[in-house]
């Protein structure tokens, strides 16, 4: 007679879980897993897990895990992801059973990790996952077959469209020899390879398919990419295209393609081929389509061109292609062309257009503001002797990107009434030469903006000149100062602590109250300002108010800053004061103004203490 625990013994699936603990973990497994949590942390911002050492990362979802957060099964897959050995990720899911889910065979595949996949797929057999487009993409044919063998076949159709938009040949051609061509969407295979440039895609799919076909995108994105040889097969299979196939192919410069397509194709082309040819330089394919235009007329035809191809050409700086479009074909342009030719730089394109059409063509302010902002100098020049026009962005722009020459001949030109206080810009980018020929040759008085921009920006150079010119007045108080380099800095220069300013954090503070003072390092921070501690309270800095608590005790009590917490209704802020400032009591007023808010919770605690400050308990609760 057998016994039924013979029959759980005879089990190799139950007897191998039965003793797979008995000498407990595999420490070399143990280890490793705990290895990679330690120099791994979530990171929720990215999506990622982030090494600690290093920065690099590995997104979430290129492991096959979920994206709402840290994923326990994160040292498996990373395993897998870097192609670890079948044995040890075996010894990982014996180990940790759980781990093994359908989504680390993803991890494989993804990976493109032959030799898991073969250890992973058997176990999952037959299972509905979607595996071999992923697969496709990659191009392994063993993958794919191994994924075959095991029943992971749901998905043939998308794997061949993944395979020809990827073009891997011998890939599509296994997938084909499944027999699924019938649950294929041919028309949306077509276009991807063509548009792709696989040819070799596109003659298989000719074999297979005895409703061979394709839509005019087919045509049309392969002559945009440049694949010639897709737009004859497609032509001679009779397939059709639009004109945006020569406008497109035009558009970047392939001219063979454009000579293909109009000598054995009737589309034609629009103005645009012509536009977007002029606009990128490509001056053969201009003046091919010029000269094959299907009539007689040179401008305002839709075989030619618009003003769009000056001035786009004159924008990017394509000199030859304004050249023949102006003298050989006397197309027309737009302000738009000197201006952006000016902004650019491009000074023989706006000599040439200034030139050419005898100053009728004209500018607008846009030529003289960019010019002056990006530090063209001699295009600066030239349009001020063509009795250019701009706007106070020309010296803004000038100034801010320390264009000295620039801005002195806009000063030049237009007189002092131009040289607005724009001292500030120059401060908060750094450029001294400019701040000392504003002081010294435009006579501008320094103005306090320029300091806090300069201090705001941690701009030291600009720092250091400016407390020379006017060392009694710069200072951090009132200024939007949050860095720690600043403040001891301005302690170290002056040799004394400065004033706190309003607005600093508390990590500035902690960082800035680090280190401590000695001969050659005052002390950096003098006592803070009531506006100060007046700013923590009514921002409700529970962590700022404790801070300067700690170092300022006597003025962070004063008064006042009961009262302020309360007509704020900052119920914590309260509690820290009533419970590290015990002198500290607040007014009739400030509890009438908690009543009025209605702040029940503020109101309450007020009343509960309201015994040991010696204030009337019924009077208290009146105001609630």
């Amino acid at each position: 007679m057998t016994l039924p625990s013979q029959h759980v013994l005879a089990n190799r699936s139950l007897f191998g879980l039965l003793i797979v603990y008995q000498h407990g973990q595999f420490g070399d497994v143990r280890q490793r897993i705990h290895a990679i949590n330690e120099a791994y942390v979530w990171d929720p911002d990215d999506m990622c897990y982030r090494h600690r050492a290093t920065g690099s990362f590995h997104a979430a979802a290129a492991l096959g895990l979920r994206l709402m957060g840290p994923d326990h099964r994160f040292p498996l897959h990373l395993l897998v992801h870097k192609g670890h050995t079948a044995a040890l990720i075996s010894r990982v899911l014996v180990n940790r059973p759980e781990w093994r889910t359908v989504d680390v065979l993803r991890c494989a595949v993804g990976a493109n990790q032959l030799h898991l996949v073969e250890l992973l797929a058997p176990q999952f057999e037959s299972m509905q996952l979607n595996l071999l487009a992923a697969c496709s993409a990659s191009g392994s044919v063993d993958m794919a077959h191994c994924l075959v063998q095991h029943g992971h076949t749901s998905d043939i159709a998308a794997a061949m469209e993944a395979a020809a938009r990827a073009g891997h040949t011998i890939m599509f051609k296994y997938l084909a020899s499944l027999g699924e061509m019938s649950a294929l969407n041919a028309t949306r295979c077509v276009d991807s390879a063509a548009a792709n440039g696989h040819v070799d895609i596109l003659k298989v799919l000719a074999t297979h398919s005895h409703t061979w076909r394709c839509t005019t995108l087919a045509m049309d994105q392969a002559a945009a990419n440049g694949h010639l040889e897709v737009v004859q097969f497609c032509h001679d299979r009779n397939q059709a295209c639009t004109t945006d196939a020569i406008d497109m192919a035009a558009n970047n410069g392939h001219l063979d393609i454009v000579k293909f397509l109009h000598r054995n194709r009737t589309e034609g082309w629009t103005p645009d081929g012509m536009d977007y040819a002029a606009m990128e330089g490509h001056i053969a394919v201009v003046r091919y389509l010029y000269a094959n235009r299907t009539c007689d007329c040179t401008t305002s035809c839709r075989c030619t061109c618009t003003t769009d191809a000056i001035d786009g050409a004159a924008a990017n700086g394509h000199f030859t292609t304004v050249v023949f479009l102006v003298v050989n074909l006397g197309m027309h342009c737009t302000t738009r062309a000197v201006d952006d030719a000016a902004t650019n730089g491009h000074m023989e394109i706006v000599r040439f257009l200034l030139t050419m059409y005898n100053g009728q063509l004209g500018c607008t302010t846009r030529a003289l503001d960019g010019a002056a902002t990006n530090g063209h100098v001699e295009v600066v020049k030239l349009l001020l002797a063509h009795q250019a026009k701009c706007t106070t962005r020309a010296l803004t722009g000038a100034v801010g990107h320390g264009h000295l020459e620039v801005v002195q001949l806009v000063y030049a030109y237009f007189g002092p009434k131009w040289i607005d206080p724009v001292d500030a810009t120059a401060a908060a980018n750094g450029h001294v030469p400019v701040l000392m020929w504003l002081y010294m040759v435009a006579h501008i008085e320094p103005s306090h903006l320029a300091w806090t921009k300069a201090v705001h920006h941690g701009q030291f150079a600009a720092m250091k000149y400016l407390y020379g010119l006017h060392p009694d007045t710069c200072d951090v108080a009132t200024t939007p100062c949050d860095r720690v380099d600043v403040i001891r800095w301005l302690a170290r220069v002056r040799g004394s602590p400065v004033t706190m300013p309003r607005h600093v954090s508390v990590a500035t503070l902690e960082a800035v109250f680090a280190s401590p003072s000695d001969a050659s390092s005052p002390w950096p921070l003098q006592t803070p300002s009531d506006a100060t501690m007046h700013d923590a309270i009514v921002a409700n800095q529970v962590d700022k108010v404790a801070f300067l608590h700690h170092h300022f005790c006597a003025h962070v009590c004063g008064p006042d800053a009961m009262d302020t917490a309360v007509a704020c209704g900052h119920l914590h802020l309260v509690q820290y004061l009533h419970a590290h400032c015990p002198r500290t009591w607040t007014t009739a007023a400030a509890l009438t103004a908690a009543a009025t808010q209605h702040d029940v919770g503020l109101t309450r605690f007020l009343c509960e203490q309201s015994d040991r400050r010696g204030a009337s308990t019924a009077e208290c609760r009146a105001h609630m």
